[in-house]
């Protein structure tokens, strides 16, 4: 992988434009040796590739965990789909590249840690990836609830059953269909029904209206999983201080390079004997699936789990999306969403719902099997918890409502705001790609 990763320096030295893809390689250089942390800076990642956050993300991580070669990929295929997959995503405050990379690096720091290394086949990690680039793919912009109240297409097209979700993953295996995107061409009939299911899967798992029950799955997996690691007696785990530098970025404790890995599966048949692997609390695919399934939902929700100054711009970006779509909803006469009403906004009410009710649960039954989770996770989850109860308190004593940072009524989509980190995107067409250049409340209004 580390020859890979020099090759791609390489590339980007070589160009005419000396100086300015030198600076540019030190920097991807730099971003690069954090894809691993679980404070890997994304935006910086969307800036220093002039908006091309998902390729630079995902290609590198299919290098890292090798799962181009051993299948045969033709890599120039697997270049040119992933620009396509990035062109893809509109210029949504929230729902862009720059979104699709994040919860792509955030898949891979869950599947990358020990507890599920060992027993994600290759297969499974390339599932993994393009399910996590693309689950939000081509996403319009405004939510399931809106599709169905509205009566657009798509909820017809989908019987208003995970209509963004079923759009985004059928969009992809539409996109395959063009021989100059198919990624997967290579691979044999089965090979490529299963990771068609594999990604089938994994983004309809994202539905919010499947989280409760999907957790209760989960949850009572793990009380089998926590026995059998002997760890019974214990529920989710109490979560430990961490050092953090002065301008609150704290340092990750666990990367890929510091924990023991399994040998990368060298070819498709060593990759189909990965069953025989499964251990005593991972006991079939059903189970791997699972596990899967929630590690993406995982990562589509876990921005407020990121450090503080990820986590407020993130907010920022989701409330300019929220805002935009009750605009619409005021202007067609539907009842405008919770929390999308920015006349009435409370960023802070809206984002401790969606801790308390989503993330935090989630994140207290993985920190319960992943010491990795407890250690840097769920710390910085509960430190921007903190940051919006005082933002809150301070709301009150103001007799305000809104947040100063993200809830003021004045915040606009980033199509009207040109400072907005979403306005910084640059996608180019699909066919001018070029590699070069309450709890119900909450629910609904964290709806993905």
């Amino acid at each position: 992988a580390g020859a890979q990763k020099g090759r791609v320096y390489e590339l980007l030295r070589s160009s005419s434009r000396l100086k300015l893809f030198s600076e540019r390689a030190v920097r991807l250089q730099r971003l690069l040796e954090q894809l691993d942390s679980w404070d890997f800076d994304v935006f910086q990642a969307a800036e220093t590739t002039g908006g091309f956050p998902l390729f630079l993300v995902a290609y590198n991580l299919m290098l890292v965990h090798n799962v181009i070669a051993p299948f045969g990929l033709n890599e120039t295929v697997v270049r040119k789909a992933l620009h396509t997959i990035e062109a893809g995503y509109l210029r949504n405050p929230y729902h862009n590249s720059i979104h699709a990379a994040d919860v792509t690096q955030t898949m891979c720091y869950f599947i990358s840690k020990p507890f599920l290394l060992p027993y994600v086949t290759a297969l499974e990690k390339l599932a993994s990836i393009i399910a996590a680039a693309i689950h939000d793919y081509a996403h319009p912009g405004v939510n399931n609830n809106f599709h169905v109240a509205a009566r657009l297409d798509l909820a017809i097209v989908y019987n208003d059953r995970a209509v963004l979700e079923n759009f985004h993953v059928s969009s992809f295996f539409q996109l395959m269909r063009r021989p100059d995107d198919n990624m997967f061409a290579t691979m044999d009939a089965d090979m490529q029904k299963q990771i068609r299911q594999l990604i089938i899967s994994m983004v309809l798992a994202t539905d919010m209206a499947v989280h409760f029950d999907e957790v209760a799955k989960f949850k009572s997996k793990l009380i089998q999983v926590r026995r059998d690691m002997g760890r019974d007696d214990v529920g989710p785990s109490t979560p430990s201080s961490a050092a953090r530098d002065d301008d609150g970025r704290k340092r990750s404790t666990a990367s890929i390079a510091e924990k023991p890995r399994k040998k990368s599966v060298g070819n498709v048949a060593s990759a189909k004997e990965a069953p025989a692997r499964r251990t005593s609390f991972i006991k079939t695919a059903a189970d791997t699936d699972l596990f899967l399934r929630m590690a993406l939902h995982t990562a589509d929700v876990s921005n407020p789990a990121k450090p503080i100054y990820l986590a407020k711009k993130w907010t920022e970006m989701v409330v300019e999306e929220f805002y935009a779509q009750g605009d619409r909803e005021r202007d067609l006469g539907l009842p405008i969403s919770a929390f999308m009403d920015r006349n009435t906004g409370n960023v802070p009410k809206l984002q401790l719902g969606f801790i308390d009710f989503i993330v935090k649960p989630l994140f207290e039954q993985w920190a319960s099997v992943m010491d990795e989770v407890a250690e840097v996770c769920l710390p910085q989850l509960l430190d921007v918890r903190a940051y919006w109860s005082r933002e809150q308190e301070a709301g009150a004593r103001k007799g305000s409502v809104g947040s100063a940072d993200a809830g003021s009524p004045a915040s606009r989509s980033a199509r009207a705001d040109p400072g907005s980190p979403a306005s910084k995107l640059r996608i180019p067409p699909a066919a001018a790609v070029k590699e070069e250049d309450s709890m119900d409340a909450a629910s609904e209004g964290s709806e993905h």
